[in-house]
């Protein structure tokens, strides 16, 4: 079964805590000639989290930043979102991702694989899935982000300008 992944922008909310929301209905697909939109069930994903589950820097298992089911994680969710908000713990890396998100660049992703799945009107409905990692992404993701405001090329911009400002002040 192929690993999907969806992505969306990740804000500050004090030094050491981040807030992610995830709109799970009716979010625009990635390179999908099958459907015109996909909805995922808030539940359903709250559910699928794996007892393993890692939150990662950028996809990479070398750079877990905590467990999901830590104490630093706090997950809810509505009839249309679900709500992550992670005290970050301090590593090394973690000093660059408070510092990207306070200038909106950071974003998250997260794996998963559809278990069961219904198709109405070329909408792709998800009742059933297993996320088997949330990362951290320092760089856009390749897949929707429903709360991305910069194209592309304006966002890799401002990415390559907080980086060489990061560098220049040795943060």
């Amino acid at each position: 079964m192929e690993l999907e992944k969806r992505s969306a922008q990740v804000q500050l909310y004090d030094d050491n805590r981040i807030y992610i929301k995830l709109y799970l209905d009716k979010s625009k697909p990635f390179n999908s000639r099958k459907y015109d939109y996909e909805s995922i069930d808030p539940k359903a994903f709250v559910n699928g989290i794996k007892d393993d589950a890692l939150l990662l820097l950028n996809h990479d298992r070398s750079k877990p930043i905590t467990r999901l089911d830590s104490d630093r994680v706090q997950i809810t969710y509505d009839n249309h979102a679900v709500e992550l908000s992670v005290d970050l713990p301090n590593l090394s890396y973690t000093k660059d991702l408070k510092a990207l998100a306070k200038e909106k660049v950071l974003e998250m992703s997260f794996g998963f694989r559809c278990l069961n799945e219904t198709v109405k009107d070329r909408v792709r409905y998800i009742n059933k899935l297993e996320i088997s990692e949330i990362s951290l992404l320092t760089v856009a993701g390749a897949y929707p982000s429903e709360s991305r405001n910069a194209k592309n090329e304006d966002f890799i911009e401002q990415l390559v300008n907080i980086y060489s400002d990061i560098y220049l002040r040795g943060i």
